[in-house]
């Protein structure tokens, strides 16, 4: 009896196995040949809404260890997106606590279709690192020559890479971040807060766009070995070259460790993964009934209140 049992369950992670490689070749075909490489495990791909597209892999050797990317890739023209910075500096009132919120109880305020967390802030003043832009406010730090992910909030134009400071006036919003590729080539030109290491590996948060500006990519990233599957998070380098395999020219990294957050109104993801089901390893976000779902693995494990977000509402709300 045991020998049979042991033959059948032989016979079933046969099979797993099989329908495992098989959805891993259909689904990475939108991925760069570096992850098909990686030792893929776990791959899942959906859209959000019509040109707004979702992807998720776990590798066992991202960088040479376990980790895994979620990946945003929104087609401008055809997403039809309102994106927008909830800024906490800019908030009224003088209790300074008040000022941060989670990702998804921003997500949540804002009736958003998906969002992330921000760019650096001040722990201890929580006010921005660098330079921001909210509708017509600046930040307390300057923005000039900065990189970051500006937009039009009707979301006609979005851009990532440098603005320099006479262009700030074109844009309805700005969140500085720190630069780590440009113009497709890996970059050291980013600003550290002093002591700062270099390439800390962590969980990470970055935007990116190609060279001729049709597509914004975000990427997300685990580490510090949360979830039940261990991401031992990336460096900058990492980041930049991550951004480069899927075609960016651009790419920013926004604040990381456990600040990382990728929100999804849960509509939206019941609506996708009626499409295609989703088996993939999801948080619930912090706060029952708000509506939303954390799609990454908090590195606190649990969602941390952070100062600002970048949004994406749908156009029709």
């Amino acid at each position: 009896m045991k020998k049979i049992l042991a033959v059948v369950c032989a016979v079933l992670a046969g099979v797993a196995l099989a329908d495992l490689k098989k959805d891993a070749k259909k689904n990475l075909e939108w991925f760069p040949k570096e992850i098909r490489e990686a030792e893929p495990v776990d791959v899942k791909r959906f859209d959000f809404a019509p040109g707004v597209e979702y992807g998720y892999v776990y590798c066992n050797k991202l960088f040479g260890h376990p980790g895994d990317v979620h990946a945003v890739r929104i087609e401008i023209e055809k997403a039809k997106l309102r994106p927008t910075i909830r800024e906490g500096a800019f908030l009224p009132g003088d209790d300074k606590k008040g000022r941060l919120m989670t990702t998804s109880a921003a997500a949540a305020a804002n009736k958003a279709l998906f969002g992330t967390n921000g760019s650096f802030f001040k722990w201890t003043e929580l006010k921005p690192f660098y330079g921001c832009k909210v509708g017509d406010k600046i930040g307390p730090e300057k923005c000039n020559g900065g990189c970051g992910f500006a937009f039009k909030a009707d979301g006609s134009k979005m851009k990532v890479g440098r603005i320099k400071k006479e262009e700030l006036a074109d844009w309805d919003g700005f969140l500085f971040g720190e630069c780590v590729a440009s113009k497709g080539k890996c970059s050291l030109d980013w600003k550290r807060p002093e002591g700062f290491k270099t390439k800390p590996e962590a969980p990470r948060t970055a935007y990116g766009q190609d060279a001729e500006g049709k597509y914004v990519w975000i990427f997300v990233t685990g580490g510090r070995k949360c979830g039940k599957k261990p991401s031992m998070g990336l460096s900058y380098m990492d980041v930049a070259d991550l951004g480069l395999w899927f075609g960016c020219a651009e790419v920013v990294n926004m604040d990381g460790g456990g600040s990382t957050t990728l929100v999804v109104n849960q509509q939206a993801l019941k609506k996708a993964k009626a499409k295609k089901p989703y088996s993939g390893e999801s948080h619930p976000a912090e706060g029952a009934g708000n509506g939303y779902e954390i799609l990454n693995c908090t590195s606190d494990g649990k969602e941390r209140a952070v100062l600002d977000q970048i949004l994406f509402l749908s156009a029709s709300k």
